[in-house]
């Protein structure tokens, strides 16, 4: 009987490690397959600007919130987020080729309420808008159309933190805006 019970347990590792190893095979296979089609995980996604242009310059960001550490904290993202995906260059208004106007359509907190009409969660919500336009003519070459980051968070403590983090995913969906936008142009002159 001792015999069976080890038969068994050698089958039964076996099996599982057949399960592991096909498991893994799918995986890999499916994560080739999506990006042979174009797929890409969209936070790593390369960019390209429109038109080609590479020199960018914040000339506004439209801040009508109170909220006055917002602007710094778009810039510097906005900023950050186009380098690490994109061949760009931050340079002087002179030196531009395209510049860069933000819009920050709104700024809200929400709560959701409980039992006894107490706040249980809070939300904090933020709506904008990026516009590039060629530096040379001033004309509107490409926009992002309203973006939505919104960020939940239970005390005021974490209040700030909510809100710079709605703020990054607003902006990483612009970002990802920009590369689907830039690809559907690239593909329509084929």
């Amino acid at each position: 009987m001792g015999k069976w019970e080890d038969g068994k347990h050698h089958y039964v590792f076996l099996t599982l490690a057949l399960c592991s190893c096909l498991l893994i095979f799918l995986t890999s296979q499916l994560l080739l397959l999506l990006s042979g089609c174009g797929y890409h995980f969209s936070s790593v996604s390369p960019v390209s600007l429109p038109h080609g242009y590479r020199s960018l310059y914040i000339a506004r960001v439209v801040n009508p919130s109170q909220e006055a550490w917002l602007e710094p904290k778009i810039r510097s993202y906005l900023r950050d987020e186009l380098v690490r995906r994109g061949q760009v260059r931050w340079v002087s208004r002179d030196k531009a080729e395209a510049l860069v106007r933000i819009k920050i359509k709104e700024f809200s907190t929400s709560s959701v309420k409980g039992e006894n009409d107490q706040s249980i969660k809070y939300i904090v919500h933020v709506v904008l808008e990026v516009l590039m336009f060629s530096a040379r003519d001033k004309s509107l070459i490409w926009t992002s159309g309203q973006i939505n980051g919104s960020k939940s968070y239970y005390n005021e403590d974490e209040k700030r933190e909510a809100a710079e983090q709605a703020v990054e995913r607003a902006l990483e969906q612009v970002v990802d805006h920009l590369g689907i936008s830039e690809q559907c142009s690239v593909n329509s002159d084929q």
